[in-house]
């Protein structure tokens, strides 16, 4: 549903208005119970907010900052030379078992292009190959999981459709659980008034449905596919831009 529909639907569930109930109360409720679902879902389906994310190469530079929120959601790191006929797998190195400083000349000398590594570090990612780092168009690609995008007050008066990735780095609210946020809302906000609303049967009914949306999901193969290309880079602070970019389909 959009998010027009949403908020016709809540207000029908909840009998409010938006004295009783403000829209800024409604994008609070919305965004809490779509972070709890989603930690839900993903309990039973983990791949279901995976999606991979490709940005460019910049010659000599290693240190590429990561999107917001993505570095302790990373699954895996691909890298690609332009010499090379395929993607070659990047794996974790931990900065403070490394014996040797962290500069080019060691790290051309201790790391193989065939077997590429990769420090995570304040946000950003540091490869680590024998060759210094070429030009590449999306020669560094990398699967995350990504959370749901929280909503604001426009959402609730917009046409487009809750389940649309609001931007190109982000994903929308799975459809299957527009109405179950909706009611979830209408449960909250009735046990939070100063004399609790009885809940209606539906209402009473939301766990177990809830459970029947996950039991759903769960046997799902959701994939998600974006985009990120670089936007240049800034030789003060020595590491590369991500900015998005049209989405794509594998």
């Amino acid at each position: 549903m959009t998010g027009a529909q949403f908020l016709a639907l809540l207000r029908l569930y909840t009998r409010s208005n938006t004295t009783t109930l403000p829209n800024a109360d409604i994008v609070t409720f919305f965004n809490a119970a779509q972070d709890w679902m989603a930690q839900k879902i993903e309990s039973v389906n983990e791949g279901f907010f995976s999606m991979d994310q490709t940005t460019d190469l910049v010659a000599n530079e290693r240190v590429y900052t990561l999107p917001v929120g993505m570095m302790n959601r990373i699954e895996k790191v691909y890298v690609k030379f332009p010499t090379w006929d395929r993607w070659r797998t990047a794996t974790e190195a931990q900065l403070s078992m490394q014996p040797w400083p962290v500069d080019e000349d060691t790290i051309t000398r201790m790391y193989s292009d065939d077997n590429p590594q990769f420090f995570l570090r304040r946000n950003s990612i540091i490869l680590l190959t024998h060759s210094a780092i070429p030009t590449g168009a999306d020669g560094l690609k990398l699967w995350a999981k990504v959370y749901p995008s929280p909503i604001s007050t426009t959402t609730l008066s917009s046409n487009a459709d809750l389940s649309v990735s609001p931007t190109s780095t982000g994903v929308g609210v799975p459809r299957q659980i527009h109405e179950l946020i909706c009611r979830r809302i209408s449960i909250e906000w009735k046990q939070t008034q100063d004399r609790p609303i009885p809940l209606t049967e539906k209402e009473q009914k939301f766990d177990q449905d809830f459970k029947e949306a996950l039991d759903a999901i769960k046997g799902q193969n959701i994939q998600r596919s974006v985009v990120v290309q670089m936007d240049g880079y800034d030789p003060e602070l020595g590491v590369g831009l991500w900015r998005p970019f049209l989405p794509f389909q594998n």
